[in-house]
């Protein structure tokens, strides 16, 4: 399969055929099947590649078949549809569109002035044939050319097109030092970048490019690569080999790309073929044994796999051929051969931000699809809505037909910082919805609308939308209303930019327009009585500083806050640090004021935060040390630089630019940062396969991370306890917040115990110190002790106090879960006061009338009792305790009952002075409570259990075969006693 680079079509061979196919409607314009006279001459069907209207098959017998595709303007239909020699059956065409609504892309070429096929009929005419006496092994079309690959003599040969009757000019590989061993088998090649890779039978690869009438290049690959793509917004190669894919950086054509990462897959075996979207943001590849999806940088989007015998979805076994439709929103797979299905088309979701980045709407998470977009409206509920995995958080709107019909496929698609507004821009004009509404607004002209495409981006200042526009080769900015008619007489306001614009954003009231120029203009949104408008406040330049303009994916910036506060924001360009994402590159330009010979000059210190960068998203209104925050994911990770004008030039540490302040691991991929609710929201895809279906189902779930405990862990590794707890107090309203400080116990808790070097400066207690602050500290300790390993416990209490301490200090916070669960820790690490600490927690459970609880605890002592001493002990203390207590209160409670039979019995002492504090100092902070100092020497007690009695006891304390009853009239029926 080939996609023609227009996105209207794409071409299918066999052996025998070649069959033409329109993208919209999906269904075959044009075929020829060849003869048996042109086989057995020619050869049969190898490869076809597209060049400008026309296709170039390779076939079996070393030939190359030139194919023009003819336009039969007014010649109807090739195909109709007949009955036993009747006369057609087909509809016309002005039926069709009365009674069918057209689909998304099924006018394009339609509407005036359009591009594109329309209704005319579409041919395919053999004009010239080549026989390659040298055996052909690749063909591919370069520039104006067609490049083929000879096996003897081994050489590159380059066919003029239209072809002409001079002889090809042949390049022996021989003198060229940078191609391996082998004849040239694949060639791919990107108009962009304008350079191609090589891969030779022996399986290196090379980068090549056309110089004049001679090659130059580098190697890239030693052994093993089957096939490259090309992704041109990044600047990478994707180099197939068996069970992986290589990431190479490219730089110039003589210079050897750098391998970035290597993404394996476990049995996937050969790879046929790979794509990336156009977009850059996504690689397909297809395996023997199935396809996968990959992010720009290496994470894993969707693994298509299945050994199902009976599964009719035949690519989940393996691929021979992938592309991308337009739009990148659909996947066009060629199964192995044997698979009735000819071809699948796999429905995809993205990420709006593929198409347009704005770093300041970290809390928007935007998708879009073929003909529609979803809005998520996660920051709009409750807590525990948010992380319900079951919640359906997203709104989805559907794009109006009768726009996508002749304007698909969505190239835009942009929300306003408050969620309230929606902008789309296809292949011409856009339209805009109002979320509250439910409204679309479109174009009443069709001739205004196809007047223009949006180049550069669309941005939201409050209602009114800032569109980046090419009108016939004039760039402009143009402002329109929400509340207005979408028309070119209702403009609030037209700019003009000397050159194609490249990238829009905002910030505040300010919006930064970056060309292909390499300069960056500065606009205030100024508001009048009667309108709004762009009012140029200054640019700069950025030559000798940005190398590519056109490999910009976004850019924003950082203004001092005493600039923002007191500065004129006129002036802002002049202070500001800017923030570029370049070539996967997280760039950070420091202004800086120099004196030359015209005055005071402004000029840029640059710093690169990061290489591998896919998206990243800022903070200029966050909270405490999260404000001028900046977030970057590179395909693994989401790295935070807490302050970014912080960042100083000693910063800078090794390849990889400055070294980030915390590493947040990536659980599914990220769509935004949701700061207020100190989440992370990702989405992740799933295949489901049932016996009951004979097809797989495909879901997008979303997921949510809490980030909170990764940041706090860096700031206590950077001794900045004060910043954390005051970071933290701002989260302590979430119902989830107890569970954040608990990741961070029990993470900093594993990566500790378990080292088999210690640090310096251990981190657990500064832990400790921090949760302290907050009253779920104890619960937080307890949650954290029920799961991890009992061979951590005594690390974790050794850095935090002592668990009978903890205990007593649940007890008077009237903690009694956290005081329940504690008693395990002490029977395991404190035996000789497990008997004292027990004997407290049931008098303050019987005081609080809390019978759930305590026969939780009388189980789990009778479960612990090997010599039937430990229980009858237990109860004597308690009993003795609830004794001094001498309240009518407690007259009619079991423990009371069991104190004034056990008196009567003459089988209770007076109790003993009270081993734990009756009061607690404040945990604002509570530092007391951490030391892990004693100051109660233990008292006698039966033998403590073994550790196996234990876990028995935990594993079976409410299975008791007899357990301890509280009856209702108060009495305590204890076996035994």
């Amino acid at each position: 399969m080939a996609p023609a680079h227009d996105g209207t079509l794409w071409a299918m061979v066999t052996r025998t055929a070649i069959v033409l196919w329109r993208m919209r409607p999906s269904h075959v314009v044009a075929a020829v099947v060849r003869s048996e006279k042109s086989i057995d001459k020619y050869g049969e069907n190898v490869r076809v590649v597209w060049r400008a209207g026309a296709l170039v098959v390779q076939t079996s017998k070393d030939s190359l078949l030139f194919y023009h595709i003819v336009r039969v303007p007014g010649a109807g239909h090739l195909y109709a549809y007949s009955h036993e020699g009747q006369a057609s059956l087909s509809p016309a065409q002005t039926s069709m569109r009365a009674l069918f609504r057209p689909a998304p892309g099924e006018s394009v070429g339609e509407a005036p002035g359009a591009r594109g096929a329309g209704d005319a009929a579409l041919q395919i005419v053999l004009r010239h044939a080549v026989q390659v006496d040298a055996g052909l092994a690749s063909v591919a079309v370069v520039d104006s050319f067609v490049l083929v690959g000879t096996r003897s003599p081994r050489a590159v040969q380059v066919f003029e097109w239209p072809p002409t009757q001079s002889a090809p000019q042949s390049t022996l590989l021989d003198s060229l030092e940078w191609v391996g061993p082998g004849t040239v088998s694949y060639v791919t090649y990107s108009r962009a970048m304008m350079v191609g890779v090589w891969i030779t039978q022996s399986g290196s690869a090379s980068v090549a490019m056309r110089d004049g009438d001679s090659w130059v290049g580098a190697p890239m690959h030693e052994s093993g690569a089957m096939c490259a793509a090309i992704n041109a917004r990044f600047s990478l190669i994707a180099v197939g080999h068996r069970d992986a894919v290589s990431l190479y950086a490219y730089q110039t054509p003589d210079v050897p790309p750098v391998l970035v990462r290597t993404l394996h897959l476990a049995g996937a075996g050969e790879v046929n073929s790979m794509s990336w979207t156009g977009d850059g943001h996504a690689l397909a590849v297809a395996f023997a044994t199935r396809v996968a999806v990959w992010s720009t940088f290496g994470y894993l989007l969707f693994d298509g796999h299945a050994d199902a015998p009976n599964l009719q979805d035949g690519f989940l076994r393996g691929a021979r051929h992938v592309f991308w439709g337009p739009g990148a929103t659909e996947l066009f797979i060629l199964p192995h051969e044997g698979d009735e299905t000819p071809v699948y088309v796999l429905p995809s979701l993205k990420s709006a931000s593929t198409s347009q980045l704005l770093p300041d709407h970290a809390h928007t998470a935007f998708l879009q699809g073929d003909d529609s977009v979803y809005i998520y409206r996660g920051h709009e509920q409750l807590d525990l809505c948010v992380i319900a995995p079951e919640n359906d958080t997203w709104r989805h709107v559907c794009v109006p037909p009768s726009y996508l019909a002749a304007n698909w496929p969505i190239r835009y698609a942009s929300i306003s910082g408050d969620g309230r507004f929606v902008a789309v821009a296809g292949r011409r004009g856009l339209v805009h919805y109002s979320c509250t509404s439910g409204r679309w607004k479109t174009y009443a002209s069709a001739a205004q609308e196809q007047s223009f495409y949006v180049r550069g981006g669309l941005v939201w200042f409050q209602h009114v939308l800032i569109a980046a526009c090419d009108c016939d080769g004039e760039y402009q900015l143009r402002v329109y209303s929400r509340d207005a008619e979408l028309n070119n007489t209702s403009l609030l306001d037209l700019q003009l930019i000397p050159d194609p614009i490249v990238v829009t954003a905002i910030f505040d009231t300010s919006v930064l327009v970056y060309t292909a120029g390499n300069i960056l203009f500065h606009f205030l949104v100024v508001p009048t009585r009667d309108r709004i408008r762009l009012e140029l406040c200054g640019s700069i330049s950025f030559d000798g500083v940005i190398g590519e303009p056109a490999r910009v994916r976004a850019l924003s910036w950082m203004v001092p806050p005493e600039q923002q506060q007191n500065g004129d924001p006129a002036q802002d360009l002049t202070h500001a640090s800017v923030i570029f994402l370049v070539d996967g590159r997280l760039v950070l330009l420091r202004p800086r004021r120099v004196h030359g010979a015209h005055g005071t000059e402004l000029s840029y210190d640059l710093q690169i935060l990061h290489d591998c960068v896919e998206t990243y998203w800022t903070n200029l209104q966050g909270r405490d040390t999260l404000h001028n925050s900046l977030w970057g994911f590179d395909g693994n990770v989401t790295r935070v630089w807490l302050d970014v004008l912080s960042l100083g030039s000693s910063d800078v540490a090794g390849d990889y630019g400055i070294d980030a302040h915390a590493v947040i691991p990536a659980s599914a991929y990220p769509l935004t940062i949701l700061l207020s609710r100190a989440l992370v929201i990702g989405a992740e895809s799933s295949v489901t396969l049932r016996r009951t279906l004979d097809s797989a189902t495909f879901r997008l779930r979303t997921s949510t991370a809490p980030f909170l405990h990764h940041v706090l862990k860096a700031l206590l590794a950077s001794d900045m306890l004060r910043d954390a707890v005051f970071l933290a107090a701002h989260y302590r309203g979430l119902v989830y917040f107890g569970h954040i400080l608990e990741l961070l116990m029990h993470e900093v808790l594993d990566e500790e115990a378990s080292a088999k070097q210690r640090r310096k400066k251990p981190l657990l207690p500064a832990v400790g110190r921090l949760i302290d602050h907050f009253d779920v500290a104890l619960s937080v300790t307890a949650q954290c002790a029920r799961k991890t390993e009992v061979s951590h416990w005594q690390y974790l209490f050794g850095a935090l106090g002592a668990a009978d301490v903890l205990v007593g200090h649940a007890i008077s916070r009237a903690e009694f879960d956290t005081a329940v669960q504690l008693l395990l820790v002490v029977y395991e690490l404190q035996p000789t006061l497990a008997a004292d600490a027990t004997a407290r927690v049931l008098v303050a459970l019987n005081e609080q009338s809390s019978w759930d609880l305590f026969q939780q605890v009388l189980s789990f002592l009778q479960a612990t009792d090997e010599d039937g001493k430990r229980v009858k002990d237990v109860l004597r203390r308690a009993a003795s305790l609830s004794r001094a207590h001498r309240t009518d209160s407690l007259r009619d409670t079991p423990l009371g009952s069991l104190a004034r039979t056990l008196a009567e019995n003459g089988q209770l002492d007076e109790p003993s002075a009270p081993r734990f504090p009756t009061s607690v100092p404040s945990l604002t902070p509570r530092s007391p409570v951490r030391s892990p100092a004693r100051s109660l020497a233990p008292s006698p007690s039966p033998a403590s259990p073994s550790a196996e009695t234990l876990r028995r006891a935990v594993r079976h304390a409410s299975l008791s075969a007899k357990p301890p009853v509280v009856q209702k009239n108060g009495r305590l029926v204890l076996p035994g006693v």
